[in-house]
């Protein structure tokens, strides 16, 4: 769920990122805050989404916005070789950290 999540990505940007400046926005849509706010520097992607960071940028072009880096960020794959999902932790198929079930 979202609050879980949330908890998960603060908890990894401050481990990681100690110094860093940064806002997490929960997506109502594809972009959230980032198509039409000026001070997002950035969207973080996988690489099945990683178009989006394209179309962002040229929505964000049209509201004459600064273009914004798009990071794309690796699938990780579970135990089997195939890509951890939520569908596929739902179903029991794989545990969180990608192990069969």
């Amino acid at each position: 769920n979202y609050s879980k999540r949330f908890e998960q990505l603060q908890s990894t940007l401050k481990e990681h990122f100690p110094n860093s400046s940064y806002t997490i926005s929960k997506l109502d849509n594809d972009f959230g805050p980032a198509a039409i706010e000026g001070n997002v520097d950035a969207l973080v992607v996988s690489e099945e989404t990683s178009n989006k960071g394209e179309i962002l940028n040229t929505l964000r072009k049209k509201q004459n916005l600064p273009q914004v880096e798009v990071v794309i960020v690796p699938m990780v794959l579970a135990e089997d070789g195939r890509r951890i999902s939520t569908s596929r932790i739902k179903s029991s198929e794989i545990d969180t950290e990608g192990n069969l079930s």
